[in-house]
């Protein structure tokens, strides 16, 4: 029986992390399982979809706006501009 050493391997969640090697790992996951495409047979466009997954993956967690808009004690101020709204009436007239 052969042993070979076990490198240094950090466990990283590949969907949040910023690592160089995470990235390149969650690019090619992306790649693979949500395109079903091969390195050596995907397009440009290809890749640019796995980073921009990958990009979204980051960013998700950080998006807090939305979930706010459902909590039961949300306030939503909205901005309705009168020159919006006499703009096009006052040409037209």
């Amino acid at each position: 029986m052969v042993t070979t050493p076990l490198k240094n391997i950090q466990i990283e969640d590949d969907r949040t992390g910023l690592d160089i090697e995470t990235l390149r790992r969650a690019i090619a996951d992306n790649l693979y399982y949500l395109q079903g495409r091969l390195p050596e047979n995907a397009s440009k466009n290809d890749f640019y979809l796995a980073l921009a997954y990958t990009i979204r993956d980051r960013l998700m967690p950080r998006l807090h706006s939305t979930r706010t808009y459902y909590a039961p004690d949300a306030r939503i101020v909205c901005y309705l501009s009168a020159e919006f709204l006499l703009g096009p009436h006052l040409e037209n007239n």
